[in-house]
């Protein structure tokens, strides 16, 4: 391989590439011009900084407060815009600064303690029993709503995909029982496209006389 590719040649190697975390690894280290060790120690808030103007720029008017609210916290984090922590060693005087953490909860930086803590808190209420996986979607025509009002779009679809799951449960020729459900709230698909839909961890039924498996009675 030469040691500099044309851009023929550039766009030919990347377009044989066809799983998207390499594709996109590959890409952000090509149009940031980083040599390979360099983005090996790649971090996000790296990558807003350089493209932040441009990003904005492009997309300010699909910007949500909350998108600006994580952007500006993830290229801050563990830097020393977000403040720092003075350790001093009481003996010998050596002191030392460490940035403080984001603690946003999109943040991929420092949200790693937060997230173990978060899915051993669900595990501690898991029921013995076997569980399956329930999805609710909204149609394609329906996602530009969903995308301009997100937090009232995103609430009424926990509301109505729960109480459709209940409602499911109490009906006798279903299930005739009430069910416990952890619902996740996916925003966008592994293309990240915008794709709301929630994911229902949803356990077995129990009832006197035997045991429902949900899924082969709801659907």
């Amino acid at each position: 391989m030469p040691d500099v590719l044309t851009v023929k040649e550039t766009e030919l190697l990347l377009n044989t590439i066809r799983k998207p975390c390499y594709r996109v690894f590959l890409f952000t280290v090509y149009s940031m011009g980083l040599r390979l060790g360099e983005g090996l120690k790649l971090e996000v808030g790296d990558i807003i900084k350089k493209h932040y103007d441009a990003f904005k720029s492009k997309y300010r008017k699909r910007l949500l407060p909350g998108h600006l609210k994580a952007i500006n916290s993830i290229s801050r984090c563990r830097t020393p815009e977000s403040g720092e922590m003075v350790l001093k060693c009481p003996k010998c005087s050596k002191t030392e600064y460490l940035p403080h953490s984001c603690g946003h909860r999109n943040c991929p930086q420092c949200q790693n303690h937060e997230t173990t803590e978060w899915l051993e808190r669900q595990r501690k209420k898991l029921l013995p029993v076997p569980y399956f996986l329930v999805t609710f979607t909204v149609p394609s025509i329906l996602r530009p709503v969903a995308w301009k009002s997100q937090k009232i779009f995103f609430d009424a679809m926990f509301k109505a995909s729960s109480a459709t799951l209940n409602e499911l449960a109490k009906n006798e020729r279903f299930l005739g029982g009430k069910i416990g459900t952890t619902g996740v709230l996916h925003t966008h698909n592994r293309r990240l496209d915008f794709h709301p839909h929630i994911h229902y961890d949803q356990q077995v039924v129990m009832t006197r006389e035997s045991i429902y498996y949900g899924y082969l009675n709801l659907f």
